[in-house]
């Protein structure tokens, strides 16, 4: 989604002291499908990122389409892909010092927004 905990900006405090670039590589399934997210980020000069599917054993670029004004495209794709955004991505798998028990202190319309997220309930909406 390209966030990290401490949110979206600052992302170069990321690289270690000392390192040229940091790397995260994600990978997961949705709906019998392998995908893999790469996003590189230099000390200097403009990140990367890519997202490739395994087809036959392969990894192979997926081209991703372009976002609306500032959006960025791999997590407007990532959006559409796995049907839920980042806060709603974080509250359920992401379990953050301090931020555990976010679906418990949140109130009713939020938890409500958060768990049909969670479960997909949407997209029946």
């Amino acid at each position: 989604y390209g966030c990290h905990r401490g949110g979206k900006e600052n992302h170069k405090q990321l690289v270690r002291h000392g390192a040229d670039a940091c790397r995260v590589v994600f990978e997961f399934e949705v709906d019998g499908v392998d995908y893999r997210v790469t996003r590189n980020l230099p000390r200097d000069g403009r990140p990367t990122q890519s997202v490739e599917e395994r087809k036959g054993g392969r990894w192979e670029k997926v081209a991703v389409p372009p976002a609306a004004g500032k959006q960025d495209p791999i997590r407007r794709w990532a959006e559409r892909t796995v049907g839920i955004g980042f806060d709603a991505f974080q509250a359920s798998v992401l379990l953050r010092q301090g931020e555990a028990d976010k679906i418990l202190t949140a109130g009713p319309t939020e938890r409500g927004a958060i768990l049909r997220k969670v479960i997909g309930a949407d997209r029946y909406k």
